[in-house]
């Protein structure tokens, strides 16, 4: 990991507010995988997850895509659902 890209996601998360603007910002970064697992490491977020299992699926990683699908279902239970809405769960 990078740590430019790490940083450039270093942020007081406290509502979801917060948390999906880190999110978008990850996702703008050079390297939003390692932004959004920065992130996670740091807030561990059911939509953190979702949103690198959302990268690596994009990358056609689906075994990662698959891992962070069921680790935002474990982190959020509000997200039981996502995994098999994306198919690869």
């Amino acid at each position: 990991m990078r740590a430019s890209a790490a940083s450039s996601c270093v942020v007081t998360v406290a509502n979801w507010r917060e948390i999906n603007e880190a999110i978008s910002r990850c996702r703008r970064s050079t390297d939003s995988v390692a932004c959004l697992t920065a992130l996670f490491e740091r807030i561990w977020d059911g939509h953190v997850a979702a949103a690198l299992g959302e990268e690596h699926e994009r990358r056609g990683r689906i075994d990662d895509a698959k891992r962070w699908f069921t680790e935002a279902t474990r982190s959020d239970r509000g997200l039981p659902i996502l995994a098999l809405q994306r198919n690869v769960g």
